[in-house]
């Protein structure tokens, strides 16, 4: 039998957002090629990404040692957007003041959502002053039950009149 060599298709797919992606999976080529280049053997990568195929994540090592600078300007391209789109969240959601949230009881959950609604961060910590308010509405709820009725007494600690 004459083994015949044939060309095999690079496993890599551009998608809409023009990320690349390694064929019929969600794993980018910056994940593979950074797991690469940190020292992360063909194997080590497959344990760590299932979805991937050996023969994938060989297919795209060999690509990225034959076109390093490219692969190299798309890498840094994509650091550079990654870093601009981080300044823009940033900017418009301001992350001061996220964790400074007293912990303990519900009382001070409410306190604080109260005070950041007052001083005008309930916009830029929306979602945290919601999971406030049903955590503290949840805790104040089941209390007000626990008040108005109490458990019931254990049959074995009534007295039964004899």
């Amino acid at each position: 039998m004459l083994l015949v060599p044939t060309a095999e298709p690079i496993p890599l797919v551009t998608d809409a957002n023009g990320v690349v992606r390694i064929n019929k999976t969600r794993v980018t080529l910056d994940t593979v090629v950074t797991a690469f280049l940190e020292g992360s053997t063909a194997e080590e990568i497959k344990e760590q990404y299932p979805s991937l195929q050996l023969s994938d994540i060989y297919s795209v090592i060999g690509y990225y040692l034959r076109h390093q600078t490219e692969v190299d300007e798309y890498l840094l391209e994509r650091q550079r957007l990654k870093s601009d789109v981080r300044q823009e969240a940033q900017r418009r959601f301001n992350p001061v003041g996220i964790r400074d949230c007293p912990r303990g009881t519900a009382q001070s959950a409410i306190a604080y959502w109260q005070d950041a609604k007052q001083k005008g961060k309930y916009d830029s910590c929306r979602c945290q002053a919601r999971s406030l308010a049903s955590f503290s509405q949840n805790y104040f709820t089941q209390k007000q039950r626990r008040d108005k009725f109490p458990p019931l007494a254990i049959p074995s600690q009534l007295s039964l009149g004899k």
